[in-house]
C-alpha cells in the first residue's frame, strides 16, 4: 500500500502541461480537476490487481509445498510395508479315542478369512502393476483350505523376486496310543473299572480299584476285580494277601474261593483245593463252577466214585453243557459201566461243543465198547 501512495503522491505533485500560443491551431487548456482524479483510480485498480495476484499465486506455491511434503512420507511408509501378507494359521489337535487305539486328526484354521494386498509401482516400470486379490475360502472336507487366485498380477519388467514368508509349521510328533490322551469316561466306580478292563488299560482299572477298597473297603466286586487282575499279571503275592483281606468279609463267597483256588493250583497244591472247595461243599455254599471243579480234580485224582456222583448233578443241572455229559461218561467207563458210559459219549456227541481231541477221544471210546459188546455175542 505504501508503493500505492507514492504513485498517487507524484501524480497530484506533478506540473499541469501548458501548450505555447501560436505553436498549434487549437490551444490546449489545463487539464481540469476530473484528470488526475480519473488516472488516480485507473492506477490504483491497476495496482490492486498486481497485489491480489501476486498474493494469490504465493498461496498457491505454499499448498503445492504442503502436498508435496505430505505426499513423500506417505511414499516412505508404503515402501516399508511388506508385498505380501500371508495369513497366519494355527494348528489344532484333536484326539479321538476308539475303543484301544487313538486317531489324531489335525484341521487348519485360518484366522483371516480374505485378505487383499496391493502390489505397488517400482521406479524404472512403464505400466502400473495391477493390484492381486487372494481370497481364502472355507476348509474343504478334508481339512485344506481352499485358495482361489481371483486377479492374477502382472509382474514388473524390473521388479525384484518376492519371497513369501510363511510361518513355520510344528511337525505333529508320532505318539502312541499310551501317550496320547484319552477322553474321560461319564462312568463311575466298578462300571468304569469294568471299561478300563475291556479296553486294556490296566495300570488305570488297578488304581481306581485301589481307590475304591479305601473308601469302601468291604466292597466285594471290587475285590474280585483287583484279585483277578493281580492273578492275571502274575502277582501271586499280592493275590494271596488281597484274598485273605477279601475272604474276612466273604468267606463262602464262591467267586473268592476259586480265586483262592487258582492260586493254590498255581503253587502246585491240589490236596488244599479240594479240601476248600468239599468245606464249600458242605455249606451248601457251592454253584455250578466249583462243583465242576471239584469233579475234576477228583478224576485227576482217581476218585471216580465221587466225580461220578458230582458230573451226574452236573448234567441234570445243566444238560446242554456237553462237557458235564464227557465228565460222567469218563467216570462211567473209570468204574466198568460201558453201556452207560457209551449213551454218555454219544450224549456228548449229540449235544456238541466239544473240542477235536476230546470228540475223537469220545468216537474212539464208542467204537471200542462196539467191539468189546460184539465179541461177547
Amino acid at each position: 500500500m505504501s508503493i500505492i501512495n507514492q504513485v498517487l503522491k507524484d501524480l497530484d505533485e506533478r506540473e499541469p502541461l501548458t501548450v505555447e500560443p501560436g505553436k498549434y491551431q487549437v490551444a490546449a487548456e489545463a487539464p481540469s480537476e476530473q484528470g488526475p482524479d480519473y488516472m488516480r483510480f485507473a492506477v490504483w485498480v491497476i495496482v490492486m490487481v498486481v497485489v491480489i495476484g501476486a498474493g494469490a499465486y504465493y498461496l498457491w506455491l505454499q499448498q503445492q509445498a504442503g502436498a508435496v511434503s505430505e505426499i513423500k512420507p506417505v511414499k516412505a511408509n508404503v515402501q516399508q510395508q511388506p508385498q505380501i501378507a500371508e495369513p497366519v494359521s494355527t494348528e489344532m489337535q484333536a484326539p479321538v479315542a476308539v475303543e484301544n487305539e487313538i486317531s489324531s486328526m489335525s484341521a487348519v484354521v485360518e484366522e483371516k478369512p480374505e485378505i487383499a494386498v496391493p502390489v505397488e509401482k517400482r521406479q524404472g516400470d512403464k505400466k502400473p502393476a495391477r493390484s492381486s486379490t487372494v481370497a481364502y475360502l472355507p476348509l474343504k472336507d478334508d481339512g485344506e483350505p481352499a485358495i482361489a487366485s481371483l486377479a492374477a498380477p502382472k509382474k514388473p519388467q524390473n521388479a525384484q523376486p518376492v519371497v513369501k514368508k510363511t510361518k513355520p509349521v510344528k511337525p505333529v510328533p508320532n505318539k502312541q496310543p499310551s501317550e496320547i490322551l484319552i477322553v474321560k469316561s461319564t462312568k463311575t466306580g466298578i462300571a468304569l473299572v469294568k471299561e478300563l478292563l475291556e479296553t486294556g488299560r490296566l495300570t488305570e482299572a488297578e488304581k481306581n480299584l485301589g481307590d475304591i477298597l479305601r473308601k469302601t473297603p468291604n466292597s466285594l466286586p471290587a475285590h474280585e476285580l483287583l484279585t483277578g487282575l493281580l492273578l492275571r499279571n502274575n502277582r501271586l503275592d499280592e493275590a494271596k494277601k488281597q484274598l485273605g483281606t477279601a475272604r474276612k468279609f466273604y468267606p463262602n463267597n464262591e467267586n473268592l474261593v476259586l480265586l483262592q483256588s487258582r492260586v493254590l493250583i498255581e503253587e502246585g497244591r491240589v490236596d488244599d483245593v479240594i479240601g476248600l472247595l468239599e468245606a464249600l461243599q458242605s455249606k451248601d455254599k457251592a454253584g455250578i463252577r466249583s462243583t465242576a471243579m471239584l469233579a475234576s480234580l477228583y478224576q485227576q485224582k482217581g476218585n471216580f466214585a465221587e466225580s461220578l456222583k458230582l458230573y451226574n448233578t452236573l448234567a441234570k443241572a445243566a444238560p446242554a453243557n456237553a462237557g458235564y455229559w464227557m465228565g460222567l461218561a469218563v467216570s462211567l467207563d473209570a468204574l466198568n459201566d460201558p453201556q452207560k458210559a457209551k449213551k454218555a459219549y454219544l450224549k456228548a456227541l449229540q449235544t456238541g461243543g466239544l473240542s477235536l481231541s476230546l470228540g475223537n477221544y469220545a468216537r474212539q471210546r464208542i467204537g471200542l465198547i462196539n467191539q468189546q459188546n460184539n465179541g461177547k455175542q
